[in-house]
């Protein structure tokens, strides 16, 4: 199955240079535990990074207060090589990157790299989930069926 099928098309997005406040009331209104930090290019947006609820707790609030006020989101983000992943990518194949990367959330990007949608860790689980409970049906049903 492909990615394209269980990804979050809707993507919370912020630039670079907004500063970790704007990020955090974003993160606050959308009511969001991440952002894609994206750069514009010929009016498509490009993932450069993700910025977590996360990353703002455990790397900014340490900080003083002055200091966080000049702190661009920028200056956070913290990885150092974005994972994405194409709308038709097996989903096991994604799954694999990100348990090797150690990641609950992939942007996914189209062809030239135009971010198209989001997949978690959590969508994952769910379809997971889903499968589990439709092979379920089957075995109970079967077994309806024979009188078992």
């Amino acid at each position: 199955m492909d990615i394209r099928r269980i990804m979050t098309p809707v993507v919370s997005t912020i630039g670079e240079d907004a500063t970790v406040v704007e990020a955090a009331r974003a993160m606050r209104e959308l009511r969001v535990g991440d952002l894609i930090v994206v750069e514009e290019e010929g009016g498509k947006k490009r993932p450069k990074g993700i910025l977590t609820d996360r990353d703002i707790v455990t790397h900014v609030v340490a900080q003083a207060a002055d200091e966080l006020r000049r702190l661009k989101v920028g200056d956070v983000v913290l990885t150092s090589e974005l994972v994405t992943a194409l709308p038709r990518e097996p989903i096991e194949d994604v799954l694999r990157r990100m348990r090797g990367r150690s990641i609950r959330r992939v942007p996914v990007v189209d062809e030239v790299g135009a971010l198209i949608g989001i997949v978690t860790l959590d969508d994952i689980i769910g379809h997971l989930a889903s499968m589990l409970d439709d092979a379920a049906g089957t075995i109970r049903s079967q077994k309806a069926r024979v009188g078992a």
